[in-house]
């Protein structure tokens, strides 16, 4: 729990989010920006651009989730490990 005191400098308020990392004996707290719609549209078409651009299909993300969840690969009947994901870090601030 981050103290509240702490939380009011710097202005961490429900649904703020932000990344943790640790660097030597001390953490780090790094807020995560909310792009603006507009940003988010434009960030939206330039994915979707370079999917294409890189022939990705419905199955290619469809196997990359399978694969993040741990479930059983579309068509192969096998099971695709989860990624290692320990050193990420990421959390939103107590109220």
């Amino acid at each position: 729990m981050i103290p509240q005191p702490i939380r009011a400098q710097l202005r961490l308020e429900p649904g703020v989010e932000f990344v943790v990392v640790a660097k030597d004996d001390a953490l780090v707290f790094q807020r995560i920006p909310s792009p603006s719609w507009e940003q988010f549209d434009m960030l939206i078409r330039e994915a979707q651009r370079q999917a294409r651009s890189a022939g990705l299909t419905l199955r290619h993300v469809r196997r990359a989730i399978a694969r993040v969840r741990g479930e059983h690969c579309p068509n192969s009947g096998r099971a695709i490990p989860k990624p290692d994901t320990s050193a990420m870090s990421f959390a939103r601030p107590s109220p």
